[in-house]
């Protein structure tokens, strides 16, 4: 299938719930899709299927993203994205909002190296990629204004360290399921319906839990 197959599949899946996206979204969308399958060939980096653009795939990978951009202006926001995996939501959100300075933060070697690889293939600016546990990189990433989160069970251990990370009044975006609970010491303040039929949770953290963070 083309280069035009995938950008009208995408343009009719993120029509489904609503949504549009720009010519040079779709092109980008296209380039980091056409990366992952052949990555993908030979490191694990999703169990989605990719060939033939299922529908599925498109919404999991870009309209999902795509309904949270919906939630984040376009400015120079500190976003960190935990356990980056094969880039999605992080990458179809950074291009969807150039303007966010984006820390990708993965431990496996192999999949940061894919992640190094799409940055530079897409031309992705203020962007960085870490090889390394998100507890092993708190000092350094702390006053994030946005934290996102997919596939990773948000138990408690790890909201004290998502915690960590934001700066007063940042917001984690959760990727997840409606049977998710929400952590203690953090508050819901959105939830939305997500294409693939979970939801995307965004939460703060309340505020005597942060007098006690540090």
């Amino acid at each position: 299938m083309t280069v035009g197959d995938f950008e009208s599949r995408l343009r009719s899946r993120l029509e489904h719930v609503g949504l549009s996206a720009e010519p040079h979204f779709l092109r980008a969308a296209e380039r980091y899709y056409s990366l992952l399958g052949r990555w993908n060939a030979t490191t694990n980096l999703t169990a989605l299927a990719l060939e033939d653009f299922p529908a599925r795939t498109l919404d999991r990978l870009f309209v999902e993203p795509l309904q949270a951009a919906e939630l984040v202006e376009d400015s120079p926001l500190a976003c960190v994205d935990v356990g980056s995996g094969g880039g999605s939501p992080a990458i179809p959100l950074k291009l969807a909002r150039p303007s966010l300075c984006l820390t990708l933060v993965e431990s496996v070697a192999k999949k940061t190296a894919f992640l190094r690889e799409a940055v530079r293939e897409l031309g992705l600016v203020q962007t960085e990629v870490l090889t390394a546990r998100i507890e092993e990189v708190v000092p350094r990433l702390r006053g994030a204004d946005l934290v996102l989160i997919r596939g990773v069970r948000t138990d408690q251990p790890l909201a004290t360290i998502l915690a960590k990370l934001l700066k007063p009044g940042g917001r984690i975006l959760r990727f997840g399921s409606a049977s998710e609970r929400v952590p203690a010491g953090f508050r819901e303040v959105e939830r939305r319906r997500l294409a693939t039929g979970g939801e995307l949770l965004v939460l703060r953290a309340d505020l005597e839990f942060e007098d006690v963070r540090t």
